[in-house]
């Protein structure tokens, strides 16, 4: 009877941990969770939305806790003091939070030491320790193994001395998902991409910027919508467009609005609105809408304008009655980008106010222009409020300041915005800029973009568009990103692009001005299988040899990585089937798939 009630109440602790979102989170970051006699599903914290790596910030956190609360009795005296330093050091490892990034590989693995030098939690402790060459060592032979498939003496005489078993090494260790991709809607635009709008009750993006043309063959001058059915995206024309550019779309009074800088024959300057199957003049704005925003039921607009009247100078910033527009003076100079934040406008650009170099302040028909304590330096493109934050950000303009470029409230002083303070040095500059021009918050993740690159010690991080938290989750494009939108759940990023990253080790995507960010989500630290009916025969198979795919999977691309997760071979697989294998050294590889669908399956193979 005693192995039957153990393995009843084995089902009903796996059955009590089913039931707990957070100890399911913990069991996709590492399997190792369903295997701990001392962890008290119940006892966790609370489960609320955290970005991938803060997930794995809350699992190392959780498991320093646990290990430091087991009996170390059996331990000898020195044993226990490095067993405690090595938690001193994985506690400063995950508030530190330089964990490896995984931009290579289309799938959750470990990565003991990633390709900007960043370790993983058993390598740093290794590393901390005093013996980097232990962990450099087994980055060379198996950067992409399970602590369990390292069969080192020297890990192994390591983690004696220092008061581990292997079990709780593989406990800590985590696997990294992939990062984010580029997605396609449609073929894009034949220009650029300046505005993007999501209305959700209608199931409609619209699509402002300086284009002719979309989807490849739809005449559409300057504005467009998008439908999304289920992952189909439709373009559609609103009749011939509009002749200029378009800056800023919004929706009030039940009507799509849309400016920027065009005058039509009937009439229309500037400003327009959609009546389901024209365009209708919105009273006459000389110049150039830079945005349009809806604050108490008044639209206001804002840019190099004029009210038409020619009884003003150029002004900046203007209030719709319905009929006409009216210039609001204060402002000297333009103005890009309105955020309501309270019972305030924030108003955003480069301007002045009182002979005072400002870039931002705040507005209301109540209080007139309040100014911030200390105004901005750089130029203002952008503003979105974030976590109960409002956060700029910023051209750099400014002679001397290069750093100001992303910027928070706090009380009412601006300072810097990022979440770690070394990340502006590593911001620089991409084709003669270093801009960041557009904000877009979700639940768990600022996202910016713009013209820059982001460096650290080596290589190249991310171009054009960042993420503030989750930096697994950023999309790399080829040229400056204008606006950022979530559209049903998805986020949209929009600029003068042609082409971005596909994720992992796919090719570039021809995005054409418009991309959606593909996320590959949390997935259990396996190699997931696209096709699990395809099988791969014979196994082992020799070098040089053909190598059959069984199944329905049709793969038409292929990748060969070995254990250190370095590329040794990709093309083509053949009409029947077939993978022509290189000549390589004998061991264990991966084997990567694709297929027409996008769908990719990974297998483990051994060259002999």
């Amino acid at each position: 009877m005693r192995p039957l009630f153990s393995l009843l109440l084995c089902f009903l602790c796996l059955s009590a941990y089913s039931n707990n979102a957070t100890f399911n989170k913990l069991a996709e970051v590492n399997k190792c969770w369903q295997e701990q006699p001392d962890v008290n599903a119940d006892a966790l914290p609370a489960y609320v939305s955290r970005t991938d790596r803060e997930w794995i910030r809350t699992h190392l956190a959780l498991v320093e806790a646990t290990l430091r609360r087991r009996d170390m009795r059996h331990l000898t005296p020195a044993q226990q003091r490095n067993r405690m330093q090595s938690l001193d050091d994985l506690h400063v490892y995950w508030q530190t939070g330089n964990f490896p990034v995984n931009d290579l590989y289309s799938y959750r693995t470990p990565i003991f030491i990633d390709r900007y030098d960043n370790f993983c939690a058993v390598g740093y402790l290794v590393k901390a320790s005093g013996y980097e060459h232990v962990s450099r060592m087994i980055a060379a032979k198996t950067n992409l193994a399970y602590v369990r498939q390292m069969n080192y003496p020297e890990l192994t005489a390591w983690a004696g001395d220092r008061g581990f078993t292997a079990d709780e090494l593989a406990w800590i260790q985590p696997g990294y998902p992939p990062a984010a991709g580029c997605g396609k809607i449609g073929e894009g635009v034949n220009g650029v991409v300046n505005e993007l709008y999501a209305d959700e009750a209608e199931g409609r993006l619209y699509v402002g910027g300086d284009f002719s043309q979309v989807d490849g063959s739809i005449a559409a001058t300057g504005i467009a919508y998008v439908t999304d059915a289920g992952g189909t995206y439709t373009w559609h024309s609103m009749a011939a467009g509009l002749n200029g550019t378009v800056y800023a779309i919004a929706k009030y009074s039940g009507k799509i609005f849309a400016a920027g800088n065009f005058s039509m024959p009937d009439g229309m300057h500037s400003v327009a609105w959609w009546d389901g199957s024209a365009w209708q003049p919105a009273g006459c704005l000389n110049g150039e809408v830079r945005d349009l925003v809806v604050f108490e039921g008044t639209l206001y607009a804002c840019g190099t304008l004029d009210d038409c009247t020619g009884l003003f100078a150029m002004q900046y910033f203007a209030r719709w009655d319905g009929t006409a527009w009216s210039s609001i003076n204060g402002p000297m100079g333009r103005i890009n980008t309105m955020e309501v934040v309270g019972s305030s406008l924030v108003l955003g650009g480069a301007f002045s106010y009182m002979g005072t170099p400002v870039n931002v302040i705040k507005w209301s028909p109540s209080t007139s222009f309040v100014p911030y304590s200390k105004g901005l330096n750089n130029e203002v493109a952008d503003l979105e409020v974030y976590g109960d934050t409002l956060y700029a950000a910023c051209k750099r303009t400014h002679a001397t300041d290069t750093t100001s470029l992303l910027m928070k409230m706090k009380g009412d002083s601006w300072v810097q915005g990022f979440a770690y303070t070394n990340t502006m040095s590593m911001f620089q500059p991409y084709g003669g800029a270093q801009d960041i021009l557009t904000l877009c918050g979700e639940t768990d993740n600022l996202n910016m973009g713009g013209q820059f690159q982001v460096l650290p010690m080596i290589g190249t991080w991310a171009r054009n568009c960042y993420t503030l938290e989750d930096h697994d989750k950023w999309v790399v494009v080829d040229s400056t990103v204008n606006k950022m939108i979530v559209y049903k759940g998805q986020l949209i990023v929009g600029g003068a692009f042609k082409t971005g990253n596909g994720g992992g080790w796919s090719p570039n995507v021809a995005t054409n001005g418009i991309a959606r960010r593909v996320s590959p989500g949390v997935s259990a630290p396996a190699i997931p299988d696209a096709a699990q009916g395809m099988s791969v025969y014979p196994q082992p198979v020799k070098r040089g040899a053909q190598l059959l795919l069984n199944g329905n999977f049709k793969a038409e691309r292929y990748m060969l990585n070995d254990m250190t997760g370095r590329g040794v071979a990709m093309g083509n697989v053949s009409n029947a089937q077939q993978v022509a294998l290189p000549q390589v050294p004998a061991g264990m590889y991966l084997l990567t798939v694709s297929n027409e669908r996008g769908e990719r399956s990974v297998k483990k193979i051994v060259i002999e």
